[in-house]
């Protein structure tokens, strides 16, 4: 019988740990990846969010101006999604370095 194996990673605020480990500076901040919540008038919604942010009640997919609300001094970033889409194959490149996963 073949042995199956499943993976699950959480990457909920992946968008945001991929801008943190780009900008050093970002470390222990409040970051939210999302549209510009203008002054809690934005529209558009929180693309990801650190997990620091969690503790305010932040959470993926809310609208923006709800977020701005709940954290108005956290740094709100516009996604960057070209730069995003490179991280994947380095991420699966650890995952099957680390652990011999084959695909």
């Amino acid at each position: 019988m073949k042995q199956r194996i499943i993976l699950h990673l959480d990457m909920d605020s992946f968008y945001a740990s991929v801008e943190i480990q780009a900008h050093l500076e970002l470390r222990h901040k409040l970051v939210v990846i999302g549209a510009d919540p203008k002054q809690g008038r934005g529209r558009g919604f929180v693309s990801a969010c650190s997990y620091k942010t969690r503790a305010f009640g932040i959470r993926s997919a809310m609208p923006v101006s709800q977020a701005f609300v709940l954290c108005p001094y956290a740094i709100y970033l516009p996604p960057d999604f070209t730069f995003y889409s490179k991280v994947p194959a380095e991420v699966m490149a650890i995952i099957i370095r680390t652990s011999g996963f084959r695909l």
